[in-house]
């Protein structure tokens, strides 16, 4: 490890290869001294030595000589320019990989580049680096199930404090274990969420629900915050509506591989229902999904409150609303873009349902 002190400020870096050691004195040299980093002068040091660097944890270590000056733009509160600061150092790597040379393990770039954009409620650019990530981390360790922080955060796992972003995890998890916690008060069943991990989230066959679950969710928590004037007009719950569709989405994805006699979401949506003895066939849903799209504002307060009659007579609640909702939620997101005409409210409300069908699809079927 060697130290590099400028004035009142010093940093710990790597050890790597002379010339690229070098090239790291030089560039917090320029950036302590508030000048932009020379690229071509780093590049000309890095390019033909990164290559020395042969393992993942050498590689991590290159990326790792980044973080003193990333942490110090985080303190002064500039997340903006700090997020500058992974494409720079990916910069000669990809360069590399370009000309045939590595490939080269960039989760940690990538991870902390998600934690910047997440840092500025960037939540689009953050997942998508996030993932990146893991992608990253799956193809070095060749396991979809990794040890890594990107895969303790895609999986919601908060009982790894050992990362960066901890804080977030224990934030997202909190919320999933507040929902897990209602389904359970409606159901009387016992899904929690270290078993909706273990089941759901680690499955490495549902990796890319998962992906857009936590995605999802954490979308759907910036939208539920939204000031009550910016709910006003079509646009907001029409855009909201989104993460909706997507829940649904995953639902779909959760059911498929457990009913593959018919892709379709009805049979789906049936299939759970007569697995989970709610009382609800195909024709039925259908039905309520006229009503839905009739006059979808009525039927979901109905089916909210459990007061949804069917013309046979029949009342539709609990765990049936939830699956009759998200059967609606799917079609009209797959159908239209007609704003849905939410409230934040009953934004919420369904954001509820569609996961409490998710958790019941996964306590009974996996």
């Amino acid at each position: 490890m060697a130290i590099i002190t400028l004035g009142n400020s010093s940093c710990q870096i790597n050890d790597l290869d002379p010339a690229i050691d070098a090239a790291f004195v030089a560039y917090y040299h320029e950036c302590f001294a508030g000048q932009a980093p020379n690229a071509q002068a780093f590049d000309a040091a890095a390019l033909p030595n990164l290559p020395k660097l042969s393992s993942w944890m050498e590689h991590d270590a290159y990326f790792n000589n980044f973080t003193p000056h990333w942490n110090l733009l985080l303190q002064q509160q500039q997340p903006t320019v700090a997020a500058r600061i992974w494409p720079w150092a990916l910069r000669p790597v990809l360069a590399l990989e370009a000309r045939g040379v590595g490939p080269f393990h960039k989760g940690t770039p990538y991870y902390f580049w998600g934690m910047t954009a997440l840092l500025a409620s960037d939540f689009e650019g953050a997942y998508l680096l996030l993932n990146r990530a893991f992608e990253e981390d799956i193809r070095t360790h060749g396991t979809a199930t990794p040890n890594t922080p990107g895969f303790f955060l895609l999986t919601l796992n908060d009982q790894r404090v050992d990362q960066a972003l901890a804080s977030w995890v224990q934030f997202q998890a909190a919320g999933i274990s507040g929902r897990l916690s209602q389904y359970r008060l409606l159901t009387g069943r016992r899904l929690d969420l270290p078993s909706f991990r273990q089941r759901f989230l680690s499955v490495p066959s549902m990796r890319h629900a998962v992906n857009m679950y936590c995605y999802a969710m954490a979308r759907a928590g910036r939208f539920a915050g939204l000031p009550a004037q910016l709910w006003e007009g079509p646009f907001p719950s029409q855009v909201a509506f989104a993460t909706i569709f997507d829940l649904c989405l995953v639902v779909d994805e959760a059911l498929a591989p457990r009913f593959t006699k018919d892709w379709r979401f009805n049979y789906l949506a049936a299939s759970l229902a007569t697995a989970a003895s709610l009382g609800l066939s195909g024709p039925e849903l259908a039905e309520i999904n006229s009503a839905f799209d009739s006059g979808l504002q009525p039927t979901l307060n109905a089916l909210a409150n459990g007061t949804f009659s069917l013309n046979s007579g029949k009342i539709v609640s609990g765990l049936g609303a939830s699956l009759a909702l998200t059967y609606c939620c799917r079609n009209w997101g797959a159908h239209t873009l007609a704003p849905a005409g939410l409230s934040a409210r009953e934004y919420d409300i369904l954001v509820a349902h569609v996961n409490n069908t998710l958790f019941l699809a996964v306590e009974l079927l996996y």
